[in-house]
This record gives structure tokens, sequence and C-alpha cells, in this order.
């Protein structure tokens, strides 16, 4: 698939990010600024892994940049803070330090996709029960690829 047709599935602000991702409860973007930069809400849904691990429903507020060249597609994002979306103890604050996707043209239509995240959940409990759950992060990133795939053959021809 070209990194065009990945970036429609993968942008929160456009139409398909919600219907495929099982996760993500809402996005919104906040203001979007020139030369394609976006302050956007994620809530992410409540999420139980293996019986052993659940995590609060999350929000987080994240800057996004998007950068085109003829090769590749890239999301560069960080978290940040904005007025009017303080804390809530309705969800768990999630920051993300650095994060983001490059997408790169291959021959055929084809693409490569990396995904970048380093990120603060924000999980409550003792180092052990952290420790655990840093082991779960790289899961999360796997069912992420996985729901991605899905959505992929889901809206392929709508693309």
């Amino acid at each position: 698939m070209e990194p065009e047709k990945l970036e429609a599935l993968l942008a929160p602000w456009k139409e398909y990010r919600l219907k495929w991702d099982k996760t993500l409860e809402y996005a919104t973007c906040i203001t979007s600024f020139e030369d394609d930069v976006y302050l956007l809400r994620h809530i992410i849904k409540k999420c139980t892994t293996l019986l052993i691990f659940s995590a609060s429903a999350r929000d987080s507020v994240d800057i996004v940049k998007i950068v085109r060249t003829p090769d590749r597609i890239v999301f560069g994002s960080c978290g940040t803070s904005h007025n009017s979306y303080p804390p809530s103890k309705a969800y768990v604050r999630t920051h993300q330090y650095v994060g983001g996707y490059v997408i790169e043209r291959l021959p055929n239509l084809r693409s490569r996709f990396t995904i970048i995240f380093h990120a603060d959940l924000t999980l409550p409990g003792p180092k052990l029960f952290a420790s655990l759950a840093d082991r779960l992060k790289a899961r999360l990133m796997i069912h992420h690829s996985k729901r991605l795939k899905g959505g992929i053959k889901k809206f392929r021809s709508q693309l």
C-alpha cells in the first residue's frame, strides 16, 4: 500500500482511524498550524490484557508534525499540555516523550512501516508491577500493528 493511503488510515484527524483502532475511544484535533502541525487530544479505552494487567482509560495531549518527502512520510509526535484540556479524574494522563510513524515508499506500491513509541503510561503499583507492564508495552505495539493490518484489509478499496 502506498504511504499516502497508510497516512489516511493512521491520522486521527481523518475519518478512518476511529473505525479500525478499537483502543481509541476518541480523538480530536484541538487546533492545526501551518506546515502540517496538529495539536491533538486522544482518549484511549480501558484495556485488559492477560487477565493480570488492566490499564485504566487514558488521555493525552500531543503535538504532531507530518513531514512528507518523495520517499517517505514521517509522523513525529510529543506529549504536551493545553489549558482547555487539564488532567481529569476520569482518565489517567499519559505523556508521550517521543513517538510517531515512518512510512517509507518501496517499489510496486508497497511501504515499510515503522512505529516509534516512548511514553510514560503512568502505571501505579510496586516496581515489580511496573517492570511487568514495561514488558507488555511491546505487545501493545504488536496489537496496534495487527489492528492497522485489519484496517488496511477493511478500507483498502475506499482509499
